[in-house]
């Protein structure tokens, strides 16, 4: 599943720039533009120290539920694999955003780290309300 998940997540995405010596980021151009039409406030995702210095990958799918004006009602992370450092890490960044009022969600977040400095963050939106399915199973 780890493989399937980061093989996707590469094949599926663009580069960022970022600094000489940073991470690398990589997105696809739906997340850029739902981003920018309904984000207000967050931070990036960085790749944790401890298991970059290690060459150690991850990668989860985190459900993001929204309260009417916009904040974090809860978060679920789905299909973890790695260090659990990684969903904290992840949880904490994502509990700060802040999203325009009435954006719908729930929200489906694609997270990797992959060495050996490489973060891939995908969005996607349910349309029906209702988290989607994968592989048979609903996140």
């Amino acid at each position: 599943m780890k493989t399937f998940l980061l093989l996707f997540a590469f094949l599926t995405s663009t580069a960022v720039a970022v600094p000489r010596g940073g991470p690398q980021y990589q997105t696809d151009r739906g997340t850029v533009s739902f981003l920018r039409r309904h984000l207000i406030s967050g931070g990036e995702i960085q790749y944790p120290l401890e298991p970059r210095q290690r060459k150690q990958m991850g990668s989860m799918f985190v459900v993001m539920n929204l309260r009417p004006d916009g904040t974090v009602e809860s978060l679920r992370t789905r299909h973890l694999e790695g260090d659990r450092v990684f969903q904290t890490h992840v949880e904490r960044a994502l509990q700060g955003y802040r999203f325009k009022p009435k954006t719908k969600g729930p929200l489906v977040w694609l997270v990797s780290f992959a060495p050996p400095a490489t973060v891939i963050v995908k969005v996607s939106r349910s349309k029906d309300g209702k988290p989607p399915v994968l592989f048979g199973r609903s996140l």
